[in-house]
């Protein structure tokens, strides 16, 4: 018995597997050229904020600065904690993006409205803060997002 032929002339399939090849290995080489730079988005944030709930007490929704937060302004912003609602004055509100885009602009203003969410002992926590402790959370968020993830809180003074 003779062993398989090594020439590819004979075989009808074997013009077509090699123009496939060819064609693979080009468009493999001309695509690094074609591409073209991908733009960076923010896909989390971390957030901080800090206030206090008696200060929102005191102020009115009409007396309420409209300025943001990195004025020094407090903005009033209502968080709803385990279903319960509760105005906090935050004074302090900063945004750290896990991935920025290239065309830096302002940092977002806090929203009016956030949804907090997260392990019970902590928002148990927020949500029976006193009026006059400082509250501070640490939380992750989606931009745009009303919604935040609490990572950590903190209420000082602590008793």
């Amino acid at each position: 018995m003779r062993p398989p032929s090594t020439e590819t002339a004979g075989r009808p399939g074997a013009a077509r597997l090699t123009r496939l090849v060819a064609l693979a290995v080009g468009l493999a080489l001309a695509a690094p050229a074609a591409a073209h730079k991908p733009s960076r988005v923010t896909a989390r944030e971390f957030v901080r904020l800090g206030g206090s709930f008696a200060a929102a007490a005191k102020a009115t929704e009409a007396e309420a600065p409209k300025q943001t937060p990195a004025d020094g302004a407090a903005r009033v912003v209502t968080l709803t904690v385990q279903g319960r609602e509760r105005k906090l004055a935050v004074s302090d509100w900063r945004v750290f993006a896990l991935v920025s885009e290239e065309a830096e602009g302002e940092p977002p203003a806090a929203p009016e409205r956030l949804t907090v969410q997260g392990p019970r002992d902590l928002l148990a926590r927020i949500a029976g803060a006193r009026p006059e402790q400082r509250v501070s959370i640490l939380a992750e968020r989606r931009p745009g997002s009303g919604e935040l993830f609490v990572l950590a809180a903190d209420l000082c003074p602590s008793d």
